[in-house]
């Protein structure tokens, strides 16, 4: 599945649902707290492609935490 604005909310909420099946509950959280910010931006940049600007997000970030869920994210959406 491509990621574009029309579907990004979607991806972020799969994401996150199978964090909360997969994973725990302070990684759920974490991940939401980076991801929901991160696609407000992304859904106003109104661009049909979207993962050069999660690289973008990706390579701005100073924080290990932060850097990990974006990657692992990226990741998710290309094995979809």
């Amino acid at each position: 599945m491509k990621l574009t604005t029309e579907n990004l909310n979607k991806l972020v909420e799969l994401y996150l649902n199978d964090i909360e099946d997969y994973g725990a509950e302070d990684e759920k959280i974490l991940a939401e707290s980076i991801l929901k910010p991160i696609s407000t931006l992304l859904k106003e940049n109104h661009n049909n492609e979207l993962i050069p600007y999660l690289n973008e997000a990706l390579n701005l970030t100073s924080n290990d935490i932060d850097k990990e869920i974006i990657k692992e994210f990226i990741e998710y959406i290309e094995t979809i």
